[in-house]
C-alpha cells in the first residue's frame, strides 16, 4: 500500500518534471520494496520506459487465455479460496491473495500435450501476490527449493499443494512432479533452440552461449536440435567447429562442478 500524504522525486534524468516534488499517492506506481513503498520513477516516465512492453505481454496472455483451457467458473474461484479458507496456500497471510496458475500460462500450448496448464479449477492455486510474483514462469518444483527460506514456506504446506494439485489431475504425486518436470524441460530445450536458431542468423554472433545455455540445463544438444532447430543449426551441429565448441563446453563445465 502506498504511504498517503508523502511527496518525493522521480528519478528519471529525462522526466519532465525532473526536480519537482511529486505526490507519492497520485505520481507513483506501488513497490514494496521503494521508498514510500512506490517505485522510483513517476507514472509518466515508468509507462514511457515499459509500456510498450506491457502492451505486448497483455496481449500475449490474452492469447494464450484463448488458446489454453479457459475454463474455470466463478464458482470454482469462490470454491478454491474457500478450500484454503481466504489464505494464501504456502504462507497462510491473508493480505493481497490472487488465484495463480501453477503451471504457468507463459509455458503455451506446449502444456496441452502434457495435460497441465490453463486456466482451469486443477491448476489454480490461491498465493501472496508477492509470492506469486516471485514464482512467475519458472519450474514450481525448482522454484520452491529457494522460495522456501525466502519467504518461510513450510514444507508441509508445500507438500500439501501438490497433493492437491496432483489430486485435481487424478495423478499421484510422483506422476505429477515428473509430468510438470518433464514439461518444463521441454519447453526449454525448445526455447533454448530457438535461441540458437536465430543467433545463427546473424553470421557477426557466436552460438557459445546458446550451447553452454543448454548443456547447463543437462539438455542432449543433438536430440534437442533435431527435433527444433532450423537447418543451420543442424548443419553447425554436425560440422567441427560445432562438435569442438560443445566438446570444449562439455570440458568447461565439468570443471566448474
Amino acid at each position: 500500500m502506498i504511504k498517503k500524504g508523502y511527496y518525493k522525486r522521480c528519478t528519471e534524468r529525462n522526466c519532465r518534471r525532473r526536480g519537482l516534488l511529486l505526490h507519492v499517492k497520485t505520481n507513483f506506481f506501488s513497490s514494496k520494496t521503494g521508498r514510500f513503498n512506490s517505485r522510483a520513477t513517476c507514472k509518466e516516465c515508468f509507462m514511457l520506459r515499459h509500456g510498450k512492453k506491457m502492451e505486448m505481454q497483455r496481449k500475449r496472455r490474452g492469447y494464450l487465455n484463448k488458446v489454453l483451457p479457459n475454463t474455470l467458473t466463478d464458482n470454482e474461484e469462490v470454491l478454491i479460496r474457500q478450500q484454503f479458507q481466504g489464505k494464501c496456500a504456502l504462507s497462510w497471510v491473508v493480505d493481497d491473495v490472487v488465484l495463480d496458475h501453477f503451471v504457468p500460462l507463459s509455458w503455451e500450448e506446449s502444456v496441452i500435450d502434457f495435460g497441465l496448464g490453463g486456466t482451469t479449477y486443477a491448476n489454480m492455486l490461491p498465493l501472496n501476490n508477492t509470492i506469486n510474483k516471485s514464482k512467475s514462469a519458472e519450474n514450481p518444483f525448482e522454484w520452491i527449493k529457494k522460495a522456501r527460506t525466502k519467504f518461510n514456506i513450510d514444507l508441509e504446506a508445500w507438500n500439501a499443494v501438490v497433493k492437491y494439485l496432483a489430486d485435481k489431475h487424478q495423478m499421484s504425486v510422483v506422476d505429477f512432479e515428473s509430468k510438470v518436470n518433464e514439461c518444463y524441460f521441454y519447453i526449454s530445450a525448445r526455447r533454448s533452440v530457438e535461441w540458437l536458431n536465430e543467433v545463427l542468423r546473424d553470421k557477426k554472433r557466436k552460438p557459445y552461449g546458446c550451447i553452454k545455455g543448454l548443456l547447463s540445463k543437462g539438455i542432449n544438444i543433438e536430440i534437442a536440435v533435431d527435433e527444433f532447430g532450423s537447418t543451420k543449426a543442424k548443419e553447425y551441429i554436425k560440422s567441427l567447429e560445432g562438435k569442438n565448441e560443445i566438446k570444449r563446453m562439455k570440458e568447461n563445465l565439468r570443471t566448474q562442478i
